[in-house]
């Protein structure tokens, strides 16, 4: 997995610290949110490949953490945000924040849609074997198609 995450080994360990506090508050009922996950993984620097210590808007790893979390989440994937029209503007934690809010609300959309239903419908039909899986993950397989 190490060689997946292309971090520093001190990041990928804080990482999996995170997914059990983000774990642990989800089940209790604690209040956190996308911006909260990326301001903790900003905070930790990793290694770049010259040795220098960096930190970066991770918008995609801090989708991730929380989608394990709360799989009603979508997670940031570059194929779904073209395919969706999302800026990639990420300069900011706030304008990262802004363009996951907008693929939020492009999922919500997606669900309200009267087609949707069809749409799943026909999705569990065709794997009967994964009909648990979330709405959120259903658009994702589709749009990652």
């Amino acid at each position: 997995w190490r060689s997946r995450l292309r971090r520093d080994e001190d990041w990928i360990k804080q990482y999996f610290n995170f997914l059990e506090i983000y774990y642990k508050k989800h089940q209790s009922g604690d209040n956190y949110c996308f911006k909260d996950i990326l301001q903790d993984l900003y905070d930790v620097h990793s290694k770049s490949r010259d040795g220098q210590y960096q930190f970066k808007i991770e918008i995609s790893f801090a989708s991730k953490l929380l989608h394990t979390v709360n799989p009603d989440y979508p997670i940031w994937d570059s194929q779904v945000r073209k395919k969706l029209g999302i800026s990639n503007s990420k300069k900011t934690i706030n304008d990262a924040v802004k363009a996951y809010d907008e693929l939020c609300t492009r999922y919500a959309l997606m669900k309200k849609d009267p087609q949707f239903k069809t749409f799943v419908v026909t999705f569990d039909s065709l794997f009967p074997k994964f009909t648990w899986i979330t709405e959120t993950k259903k658009i994702d397989f589709y749009l990652w198609m």
